[in-house]
């Protein structure tokens, strides 16, 4: 019986030393991630204003004795929730802004179109020939004062 209760001691400790030695391997890089990113700058900074006395007395006075179902935890919840809402589209916003900044104001876009028809050679010639053949009479434009045309 003694031996049922030791029968995988050994591979269980093995087992939990490895695990205890991942964990510790991830506590190192996320603290390495915390040091060496703007991310994680931005973490650290977030995570210290919790424990500045004004918050932790906020969260105390916040903690809800009926499990949710007071009308302050409603509150709060929904405004948390629409804080939230309002950073994403004022990042959006902020984002696009930017984005256009360096784009430009307009973007134009500019479509060539060509419209083409065909002539039947014979018609094409006959119009060659017919300017070719008559004179160009052009007559010399005669510009007239606006006195001249109040007279006419």
């Amino acid at each position: 019986m003694a031996d049922a209760d030791f029968k995988d001691f050994f591979s269980r400790q093995a087992a939990n030393e490895a695990a205890a030695a991942q964990h510790q391997r991830r506590v190192a890089e996320q603290e390495l991630w915390r040091q060496t990113t703007w991310a994680g700058w931005l973490t650290t900074k977030i995570l210290s204003l919790t424990e500045l006395p004004f918050f932790q007395s906020l969260a105390a006075a916040l903690e809800d004795q009926k499990q949710g179902k007071s009308s302050a935890a409603l509150l709060m919840t929904n405004f948390a929730r629409l804080a939230v809402i309002f950073a994403v589209i004022l990042s959006f916003y902020v984002f696009g802004k930017i984005l256009q900044k360096l784009i430009g104001e307009d973007i134009e876009i500019h479509d060539e179109v060509i419209i083409t028809h065909e002539v039947p050679r014979s018609q094409y010639e006959k119009e060659q020939k017919s300017k070719d053949s008559t004179p160009s009479k052009e007559q010399p434009v005669k510009r007239r004062s606006a006195r001249e045309k109040k007279n006419d």
